[in-house]
């Protein structure tokens, strides 16, 4: 895990670069604000992810997720950067919980109307509800994800991008053990997510 983590670390960095120096060759020095385009976008998530993936109550639950972003961004090449809101909710058997979280990332995009997409962000969630876990929830937790994938302008104005991130957090509970001997004890429980989202965006202006 920790191999992949540094190589998607790795390549994003060299893109970044990489691309960065591409603009620099083209494009003459500007002064003053870049031109930018503003795109709000909506996301759905869905998929089977890992619970617990760091204790021996590991398993896996349905992850669920849709939420709302807003992005800027260069109309010509450059990363982007965007903020979000998202509802996030797992479902377990008869078990659930809830999460709202707030997203800053950038992505490089490669390509022209059909390109490859390579992001790193941060998050930060806020514990909204649970049930049926019997579990100490912390009010919030935080952590970073990768995503890489394919998006597509449909015309100058909407573009669709299919993603699939991997996300690494902080614990989102505690759960509680009793050891074969009758010790009681506390573990602090991590999900990871490996997931796929579709998003649809929308040119909102031009500067």
């Amino acid at each position: 895990m920790h191999r992949c983590v540094i190589f998607f670390l790795f390549l994003f960095l060299f893109l970044e670069v990489s691309v960065a120096q591409e603009i620099s060759k083209d494009e003459p020095v500007e002064y003053g604000v870049r031109k930018k385009q503003g795109w709000i976008g909506f996301d759905f998530g869905n998929d089977v992810i890992g619970v617990n993936s760091f204790s021996k109550d590991n398993h896996v639950a349905i992850f669920h997720s849709f939420g709302l972003k807003y992005r800027l961004k260069n109309p010509k090449e450059g990363p982007s950067f965007y903020i979000s809101e998202s509802f996030e909710g797992v479902t377990d058997i008869d078990r659930m919980f809830n999460h709202l979280k707030t997203t800053i990332g950038t992505d490089v995009e490669i390509g022209g109307r059909f390109y490859f997409v390579l992001g790193l962000a941060g998050y930060f969630k806020v514990f909204v509800m649970e049930s049926g876990y019997r579990s100490d929830f912390y009010n919030f937790s935080a952590g970073f994800k990768f995503n890489s994938g394919f998006g597509y302008k449909l015309s100058p104005k909407f573009i669709v991008d299919v993603l699939c991130h991997f996300q690494l957090g902080s614990p989102l509970y505690v759960n509680n053990y009793t050891s074969s001997g009758g010790a009681n004890y506390s573990v602090a429980e991590k999900e990871t997510q490996l997931y796929f989202q579709l998003g649809i965006n929308y040119l909102l202006r031009k500067k």
